[in-house]
Formats: C-alpha cells, structure tokens, sequence
C-alpha cells in the first residue's frame, strides 16, 4: 500500500513537470507566431524555471528517500543538466531572456529566425517532456 502512494505522489509531481514544460512550448510557439512579443514571453517562461528545477529536485530526492534508487538514479543526469544550464558560465544565470534575444531584438514584430538560440530552447523543452 506504501508503495502506491509513493507512485501516485511521483505521478502528480511528473504531472507538475510535464504542464510547466508544455506551457514554457506554449510561450515559445506565440513567440514563433508573432502572437506575443519576445520580452513578456520570456518573462512569463522565467517565472516557471526556478519551480521546474525545484520540482525536479525534490521528485529525486522523493525517490532518493522511498528507497526507489533506479528512478533516483534516472533523476540524477536530468538535474545536472538543470543544474549545469543555470550556473553556466555566459548564460547570465540560466536567463531565457538574455540567452534568446540579448541584445538583438530592436523591434518587436520579428521572425524566428533573428533568434537562433530559440530553437535550442524547442529542443531543449522537447528533451523534458521526452525525459518525463
């Protein structure tokens, strides 16, 4: 009966994951489509970063403490990586923002293709949800 409870627990927290990567999609693909501009996109998918490591962190230490050490173990190279993207050097704290648009971004009505670190955030958020 433990055990069930510690999966429904992981479920909801991958659930959490899943929905805060499906929405930081959502900002990207308006952005794509002119719907939004690119500094309140950013601002909004800056919002969800911090509670989406914080999320990932503690499902691995959830599973570090039931004693689910595989699942733990699974956790381990996605919160490196987490780790390692903000406290990079040159990528100014993990900041969507400054890695996306820096300094280029003069107008708001711009194509995707005057920022080519965006698609490397697709990529990046289509590595999360393929990881959960």
């Amino acid at each position: 009966m433990g055990d069930l409870y510690v999966w429904l627990i992981s479920f909801f927290f991958l659930i959490a994951l899943i929905v805060i990567i499906v929405f930081q999609l959502m900002c990207l693909a308006d952005l794509e489509f002119d719907y939004i501009n690119p500094y309140d996109s950013s601002s909004r998918i800056n919002k969800v970063i911090l509670p989406e490591y914080i999320t990932e962190g503690v499902l691995g230490l959830f599973y570090l403490l039931t004693g689910h050490w595989c699942m733990s173990l699974l956790c381990g190279p996605y919160l490196y990586y987490n780790l390692h993207r903000k406290t990079a050097s040159g990528r100014c704290d993990g900041d969507i923002q400054h890695a996306s648009l820096g300094k280029k971004a003069a107008t708001f009505q711009t194509l995707l293709s005057h920022f080519p670190p965006l698609s490397d955030n697709f990529l990046d958020d289509f590595y999360c949800i393929g990881r959960t």
